[in-house]
């Protein structure tokens, strides 16, 4: 009797999984067509997983296709509602298209099917050590970090060259993703060497300056070191030292307008501009007792600032404006000529050259006020003492040239 039962189950299972057309011949159901609901993200990187949702994908992951433009994509996973893969290199911009079994999916995203690849974030690379740290032209020096190119041509390696302070470029001999060996180029001199792979250039570790030692430049010692700092600006129009013994020179150059250059004539940093500049270039540098330094900037009275850079951090930090609305002096707000020197005393007071030859003074509560007229200093009343230097000595005595 229990047979009867389980065999009346099965066929009546059988049979009603089929279905009669008009004919009363029996047809197999229809397959769901795929079709798709969400794309995302449309706009990723070389590495990034896409995933796309919808229905009808099956479960054998041979039997769909995913393509962008004329890629296939190698797809990493797959059910009946999902399919994910991982953005490949080399993929532009276009449509993606999805097929299970040669079917077509329908695309319902309401973003559309198009998709546009972002570049890929480069990774940024290191520079930990050097050796030799010192050589000459032709010789061999490795290079040691990370996210170093094994391509060489993808490995550009500066050195600081002799005209103006220009890079010149080493010719890379050898290159893994943490070692570059590359050889001193003729004309290079003592300074930090660059790193760029693809064009990103290496951040250095901490407590690493990277500095390499031209041993053939003559720095250090006499003339050598002169000839250097005379060749790394064109145009220098003041200069000033800190307790340390860096020198800061700068120039009428508007791309090179203010370096700090070691004791051995190194290049320690190159301002930018935007730093500190909106007009004109630094016409005054001097330091104080406490190893701050001092730079007034501007083409005339009525444009120029006053910045200092505190030992310690080399970032030009904003004192004041020297404006001549402030003190009444408007008939130089159209004056183009230079500022000229400035000094600062023991108290913190700071005393400028305007570009009337007139000496200044600034006090610590920010009041300005004249401190000699150029008329008045001159022995010859018909014309005035064209004052162009100021330097204030231990005992806050101040002295003047022109």
């Amino acid at each position: 009797m229990k047979k009867i039962i389980y065999l009346l189950v099965l066929c009546a299972t059988v049979f009603g999984a089929c279905k009669k057309n008009e004919g009363g011949v029996e047809v197999a159901p229809e397959t769901q067509k795929p079709a798709i609901s969400a794309i995302n993200p449309k706009d990723p990187k070389p590495g990034d997983v896409v995933t796309i949702t919808g229905t009808g994908f099956g479960s054998v992951m041979a039997d769909a296709k995913v393509s962008i433009g004329t890629k296939v994509m190698t797809l990493t996973s797959l059910t009946s509602t999902e399919i994910k893969f991982t953005l490949p290199e080399g993929v532009t911009e276009a449509e993606i298209k999805l097929a299970i079994k040669d079917i077509v999916a329908a695309n319902n995203d309401p973003q559309g099917a198009t998709i546009k690849p972002k570049p890929a974030t480069l990774p940024v690379p290191t520079y930990t050590a050097l050796s030799p740290a010192n050589g000459k032209a032709g010789d061999i020096v490795t290079l040691t970090g990370t996210g170093f190119s094994t391509v060489l041509t993808e490995n550009r390696v500066e050195f600081i060259g002799a005209l103006s302070g220009a890079p010149v470029t080493g010719v890379v001999k050898t290159a893994t993703a943490t070692s570059i060996t590359v050889e001193v180029p003729t004309g290079a001199v003592t300074g930090v060497i660059n790193i760029i792979v693809k064009n990103v250039y290496a951040t250095l570790a901490t407590g690493f300056n990277g500095v390499f030692t031209v041993n053939s430049s003559g720095v250090g010692t006499g003339k050598g070191t002169l000839a250097l700092i005379e060749n790394l600006m064109t145009n220098a129009y003041a200069m000033a030292t800190d307790d340390e013994g860096n020198i800061y020179l700068t120039s009428t150059n508007a791309a090179k307008n203010l370096l700090k250059i070691s004791p051995a004539g190194v290049i320690l940093k190159t301002y930018a501009v935007t730093e500190y500049k909106t007009t004109g270039h630094v016409a005054g540098l001097c330091n104080d007792k406490n190893g701050t330094v001092w730079l007034i900037q501007g083409n005339s009275r009525n444009t120029a600032k006053i910045y200092k850079i505190v030992k310690g951090d080399d970032k030009p930090v904003f004192v004041r404006d020297i404006n001549a609305d402030l003190i009444g002096y408007n008939q130089y707000s159209s004056l183009s000529t230079p500022l000229n020197d400035m000094a600062v005393d023991s108290k913190g007071n700071v005393f400028y050259v305007d570009n009337q030859y007139d000496l200044w003074k600034i006090d610590l509560t920010g009041a300005q006020t004249q401190y000699f007229d150029a008329n008045d200093l001159s022995t010859n009343k018909s014309r005035s003492l064209n004052i162009s230097d100021i330097t204030i000595d231990k005992n806050d005595n101040i002295y003047i040239g022109g």
